[in-house]
């Protein structure tokens, strides 16, 4: 069994198990991790499923994450638009965090590369503030 294939498994016995117990985190979280997976293992149409259902399991720490890796995945199968509104709500769900704790370098990080990714699909000005958010967790 290929690792991929071993850790999109585990994510799904993790997503079976929140499923049944009805824990909200563990739902978003499990199905986070397998779209992550999906994504790395160059499984586009399951990564971009996987992440919408994660975003229907409301938690407010990961949907900053959740929003970048669909918006990664729909870049990369080149729908730019929708790619947008997915980096544009990364944006908006780290500064929501940002506000609530300034130095949450993962939430700036999260910033930073949702910011990348306005840059690659649509808006290359948007360079100058991934660069500070970068500058910012690294501070």
């Amino acid at each position: 069994m290929a690792a991929w294939e071993q850790a999109a498994g585990y994510c799904e016995q993790a997503i079976q198990i929140s499923d049944e117990i009805g824990f909200a985190q563990a739902c978003n979280e499990g199905r986070l991790s397998l779209a992550s997976v999906h994504l790395h293992a160059g499984e586009l149409d399951a990564a971009r499923k996987t992440a919408q259902a994660a975003g229907t399991h409301e938690y407010s720490p990961t949907a900053a994450d959740v929003a970048l890796i669909l918006g990664i995945t729909l870049a990369r199968q080149h729908k730019r638009d929708a790619a947008s509104q997915a980096f544009t709500d990364a944006v908006r769900s780290a500064d929501i965090l940002i506000e609530q704790t300034n130095d949450n370098y993962h939430a700036l990080d999260i910033k930073a590369l949702a910011l990348c990714g306005l840059a690659l699909v649509h808006r290359p000005e948007h360079l100058t503030k991934a660069s500070t958010a970068f500058c910012a967790a690294r501070a």
